[in-house]
């Protein structure tokens, strides 16, 4: 997933809907603010599938639990916020990887009673990075940090792709849980 990705400049032809990405070309290159803003609504439409207060009876959806997904959704988040605010305030700091997998099973990521923290968690984790991004400078995000057993570095701006794809993936597989699909949710991949 780690290409070399760059955000469009707010009012750039790039950004948002382009003549080429409606002709089939290209996707288009989202802009910060309109990164920023799909992570928001996302979090919304996750508060409206998982709405307090929340039992978790008849939750299980494939190899983890509803409460599984919302917990690693938080955990994913506080370490990507973790990395981001060490990138912007050192030289390509390193850092081991850590098994999604092994984390979900931790006692606190099965507990249903806690998923009102993890979602409000989640919420004021989003905060910070939209206050945090939308006051640096646009070269700031090309800072790297490295991760161990990866070829190259990730940029910030890579790392904020990747947790909006990730989180996109998961949300999805919960709506169609909700609306009684079978869809397994298990961790996408290795990650960031």
């Amino acid at each position: 997933m780690f290409g070399k990705a760059t955000f469009a400049r707010e009012g750039d032809a790039s950004s948002g809907t382009s003549a080429r990405a409606a002709a089939g070309g290209d996707p288009p290159t989202p802009s910060l603010r309109e990164v920023l803003e799909s992570f928001d609504t996302m979090h919304r439409r996750l508060e409206v599938l998982v709405p307090p207060p929340f039992d978790g009876k008849g939750m299980r959806a494939g190899a983890w639990t509803i409460p599984q997904v919302i917990h690693h959704l938080a955990d994913v988040h506080a370490a990507g916020l973790y990395r981001v605010r060490r990138a912007l305030t050192e030289e390509c700091p390193r850092f081991d990887p850590y098994d999604h997998e092994r984390w979900a099973e931790l006692p606190d990521a099965r507990e249903a009673a806690l998923v009102p923290e993890s979602l409000a968690l989640l919420r004021a984790l989003h905060r910070r990075w939209v206050a945090l991004l939308e006051r640096v400078e646009p070269y700031f995000l090309r800072r790297t940090y490295k991760i161990r057993g990866r070829r190259r570095p990730v940029t910030i701006e890579e790392d904020l792709l990747w947790h909006l794809e990730h989180m996109r993936q998961h949300l999805e597989a919960l709506e169609r849980i909700a609306d009684g699909a079978d869809a397994p949710i298990t961790d996408s991949g290795p990650g960031v």
